[in-house]
Order: C-alpha cells, then structure tokens, then sequence
C-alpha cells in the first residue's frame, strides 16, 4: 500500500517525491512481500526469528539526470534464519504518481552513504575483513551506479581503506 498526502490539503497541488510515506509500503524482501507499518516489520510478532526488516531509510538524490531528486528506498531483512538480503529502490514521481525506477543490483548492505549528481550515484556500504571485529570495518566499497534505458547498472566498484 502506497500512502501519499497533497500539498497544503490541495488537492490540485503536485505531489512532491518528498510527500510519499514510503514507512508504510509493500516491498520484495527476497521472494518474501512484506507490508512495512511505520518502516518495520515482522513475520510474527511473537517470534522475531521468522522474519524482519531492518535499517530502513529513505534518502534523496538525482538519479535520472533530469535535475529532480529520486528517493532511494534502503532496508535489509531477514526471513527465518538467514538473512534474505538488503536492497535500494529508487523512486521517482510521474504526473502525480509514484512510479520505481529500479532495484540496485546486487546484494549490498543498505548503505552508509550516498554522493554524486546526473545519473552517476554513488553508494559507500562497509566491507569488513574476515579478521575485522564486527563492530569496525576497516575497508568500505563505494559502488558507483548509472541510470542507463530505464535501469540502474553497477559501472565501478572501489575498495577504499577507512581512516579514522
């Protein structure tokens, strides 16, 4: 389900990408559809164990190159024991209308950061060392993606060493 409000109560107002509730959706979490109420969910919730979503977040970013910002939807979940993935959607708004640009390919954790503009966006995610305690990685991916005929394709992953 896809909750958006209008401005000002107007109804012949444009919807802004920034007025969509995308805490309260329907999402692909591997081959599991999972309804987020105020940006979680859970399988049952009296046994966590069977499936959660977690880490969601919404930010905003050019992704197209037309000058207007997309939201990119981020989580990772969990369906039963292991984990089912994380992922990125971007979203863009079409005459009114929310409409989904695409699935950032690959199994990234959801991102630390966002950077870039046009239609190159690049995400940085943590890639821990076997030998890294859990909490510190020492190294992170910045994976840069191009919006390219309507999807998003990885065009440059880079290892960089995190400084701190």
């Amino acid at each position: 389900m896809l909750v958006g409000r209008q401005l000002n109560d107007d109804p012949k107002a444009s919807r802004s990408i920034y007025d969509v509730d995308f805490t309260n959706r329907q999402y692909t979490c591997g081959s599991t559809t999972v309804d987020l109420v105020d940006g979680s969910w859970q399988a049952d919730p009296n046994d966590p164990t069977l499936g959660t979503v977690e880490g969601f977040r919404v930010d905003y970013a050019d992704v197209t190159g037309d000058g207007e910002r997309e939201a990119l939807v981020s989580f990772a979940c969990t369906i039963g024991i292991g984990t089912a993935g994380s992922q990125t959607e971007a979203f863009t708004m079409t005459e009114g209308t929310v409409a989904a640009l695409g699935v950032m390919p690959g199994n990234d954790p959801t991102p630390d950061d966002w950077a870039g503009s046009g239609t190159h966006l690049v995400m940085t995610v943590p890639d821990p060392l076997p030998s890294d305690p859990r909490c510190c990685p020492s190294q992170e991916d910045a994976v840069t993606y191009t919006y390219r005929d309507g999807l998003l394709v990885e065009t440059e992953r880079r290892v960089e060493t995190i400084t701190g």
